[in-house]
């Protein structure tokens, strides 16, 4: 198992341009991770095949392995995809099914997947389909377990399914056994002031109500060896550059946090269900 930053840990950071795929190396080496996962806030299909390989000789060099992500799961996309992965080496690909546009029902995302399906194993490249707002738990579940290929699974994100209703507990349980890769983020639900309903928003990792000595211990059961992602909703300030200020200071707290909890899952013997 290995854990690393998202372009996600600094998104507003990417928005701005003030962070870029590079310098999300030097930061996730400068942290001590052996891993980063370029999302769809740094679209590589733009990207020219100089720099692509650029991309990849600068991560080798700092022995930074890289995973690819991409939004709207049309065939075509997907396919684009996983030739990036196979240049930048990468062997996992996170896939966001919707995009502006494209909302495909069930069937239609069962389709991709079965065609792509040949591809993903001919090139050694893993579809994580990231459990994103509209879809339950099961009906996630019920797909990857019809297509039924080692190189499609689950991308876990601790906090995206409360857009379909769903809580932490429903989530882990359902998915983890099919989880091919994890995305650790943590949030706070409060009531507004005025008692008619509730806000959710992100915190820095430990210091939220996400679960996570729970979500670990089954991720330790369940799936040891899949990769750990950290990834942040960072509430933004008036001010942009305050914004980007709190961010990074989150992404700090929340990688040192992230570490010592490894190492305490690594060492101790876990015995906890969600």
């Amino acid at each position: 198992m290995k854990t690393g930053l998202s372009s996600y840990t600094y998104g507003w950071a990417v928005e701005s341009g003030i962070v870029d795929a590079f310098e999300l190396i030097r930061r996730a080496r400068e942290q001590g991770f052996d891993l980063l996962q370029l999302g769809d806030n740094i679209p590589l299909d733009t990207w020219s095949v100089r720099e692509l390989d650029r991309l990849v000789q600068i991560a080798a060099a700092e022995r930074l392995e890289l995973e690819v992500g991409m939004r709207e799961m049309t065939l075509p996309h997907v396919l684009q995809y996983v030739q990036i992965a196979r240049r930048l080496q990468a062997t996992l690909l996170r896939v966001v099914v919707d995009g502006p546009a494209y909302k495909p029902d069930l069937e239609q995302m069962r389709d991709v997947l079965r065609q792509c399906r040949p591809h993903l194993e001919q090139h050694g490249v893993t579809l994580a389909l990231e459990n994103h707002d509209r879809f339950c738990a099961q009906a996630l579940a019920d797909l990857i377990c019809a297509i039924d290929s080692p190189r499609i699974g689950i991308c876990l994100d601790t906090a995206n399914s409360f857009g379909a209703g769903e809580d932490v507990d429903t989530v882990v349980r359902t998915l983890m056994p099919l989880a091919v890769n994890v995305h650790l983020k943590d949030f706070c639900i409060r009531r507004l002031p005025h008692k008619q309903g509730f806000v959710v928003e992100g915190r820095p990792l430990g210091q939220g109500q996400l679960p996570i000595w729970k979500v670990l211990c089954e991720k330790k059961r369940l799936c040891p060896h899949v990769n750990i992602i950290l990834e942040l909703w960072t509430p933004p300030e008036e001010r942009m550059e305050d914004t980007i200020r709190k961010e990074a200071k989150w992404a700090q707290e929340s990688m040192c946090f992230l570490k010592e909890m490894i190492t305490h899952t690594s060492c101790e013997c876990i015995d906890c269900v969600v």
